[in-house]
């Protein structure tokens, strides 16, 4: 909260050699990607920081497959991910696998709102984690390629995916500190 206005504020007006050029920041191929992943962040690890527990009493499942039950998002989303790159390889165009990827988070979030807990929201809950990775697969990959191509030269790449890398774990952070003070 109080180092990124100051990081900003320095990078801004003091940098004689900023690390991070305006140029850089203000391509809609770069800003827009990062606030994807901010939020994308956010929204995982909303839900994600808590799946355990959920699954372990609510569901009543053991360790062993609450922890199989859990690596469903990150499988579905690398497998989608991996064959999806060969699609935008293709077709050059992210925009709208994007949006597509956004809609279907949104149809996750609605499965995991619907199946919240009971012997009977196991199907639902793995229903819903996959659902999540597939969507994953739309938002994450293409975004942060959206970045990498955005960026132009080697160095700007290396600022840029640092950015996109950056922006992801303050979601994560915020994702978990929210989830934390709703869960307290």
């Amino acid at each position: 909260v109080v180092a990124l206005p100051l990081f900003t504020l320095w990078e801004w007006k003091y940098a004689r050699h900023p690390l991070t050029p305006w140029i850089v920041v203000k391509d809609r191929g770069i800003w827009a990607p990062l606030i994807i992943s901010l939020f994308l962040e956010f929204a995982y690890f909303m839900q994600g920081t808590y799946m355990i527990t959920v699954l372990y009493v609510a569901v009543n499942q053991t360790k062993a497959a609450t922890a199989r039950i859990v690596k469903l998002f990150s499988f579905v989303g690398v497998l989608t991910g991996f064959v999806f790159g060969f699609v935008v390889a293709k077709v050059r165009r992210t925009k709208e696998f994007i949006i597509f990827g956004i809609g279907v988070w949104f149809v996750g979030f609605g499965l995991l709102e619907r199946y919240t807990g009971g012997l009977e929201a196991k199907a639902g809950i793995i229903a819903a984690l996959c659902v999540l990775g597939f969507g994953n697969g739309f938002i994450k990959y293409p975004a942060r390629a959206s970045v990498q191509a955005s960026a132009y030269t080697h160095e700007r790449m290396a600022i840029a995916t640092s950015l996109l890398l950056s922006f992801e774990s303050i979601g994560s952070a915020f994702g978990s500190a929210v989830a934390g003070s709703i869960w307290g």
